[in-house]
């Protein structure tokens, strides 16, 4: 028990010093991921009512933009650097598989909310989170491992089970405190400096999110639990 707490606190000061270490660098992910929200706080296609081709529409914007917050989490991350040479890069290399993978969380989010008719909304609502807390890893496994569609979703199912502790416990922390931003956003009338701000702050929190998130996936990918208390002696 008592390595367990050693390891939780060696990875979290490794993804911590990743994190802030690297803050000069982060202006791209901040630049997508603030692209985002704002996108979807606008929604660009609502003149065109509402309907099946709206949602596509919106769906395919999503993933663009996506695909520009995976190729700079992926420079950051795994490289090091801020990604203002290979941002031309996105399209290419995540669309499709982002596409793929995106379906699939879409459908079991879907299978989720028919099942959940009718239910206790706390029911729901804690299912829901342990949904978001499994699939947390979903973007890691795309941009680091190169997964798509099923098998990252199925990937990100085991690593975060395997990793309920150093990574899961993570996740709900960050899910939660999103949860509340983003319900100060929703609620927020109009489209003026007040709901800006809101939109800075959660696209910045989730920038955070998403580098801590990314430098913890990578170092317990490279680095399984026995090899990590080997070297701790």
């Amino acid at each position: 028990m008592g390595d367990m707490f050693k390891d939780f606190a060696e990875l979290t000061s490794n993804a911590l010093q990743n994190t802030f270490g690297k803050l000069n660098k982060l202006y791209l992910v901040f630049i997508f991921v603030l692209l985002r929200y704002l996108v979807d706080s606008l929604s660009i296609f609502s003149f065109l009512g509402r309907g099946f081709i709206v949602g596509l529409l919106n769906y395919f914007v999503e993933i663009l933009v996506l695909s520009f917050v995976c190729q700079s989490l992926r420079s950051l991350v795994v490289y090091g650097n801020s990604g203002k040479k290979s941002i031309g890069n996105s399209i290419n290399n995540f669309m499709n598989p982002l596409i793929s993978t995106m379906f699939y969380l879409y459908l079991l989010d879907l299978f989720i909310s028919m099942i959940s008719i009718g239910a206790n909304i706390r029911g729901v609502l804690v299912v829901t989170t342990i949904f978001k807390v499994l699939t947390s890893a979903v973007i890691e496994e795309v941009y680091i491992n190169n997964k798509y569609g099923f098998d990252a979703v199925k990937s990100s199912f085991k690593f975060v089970v395997d990793n309920l502790l150093n990574y899961g416990l993570y996740a709900l922390i960050f899910i939660i405190l999103e949860t509340f931003i983003t319900y100060k956003l929703t609620f927020s009338l109009g489209f003026g400096m007040g709901k800006f701000l809101n939109i800075l702050i959660l696209a910045l929190v989730h920038t955070l999110v998403l580098t801590f998130e990314g430098h913890l996936f990578k170092y317990i990918d490279e680095n399984p639990y026995r090899q990590r208390k080997f070297k701790r002696g």
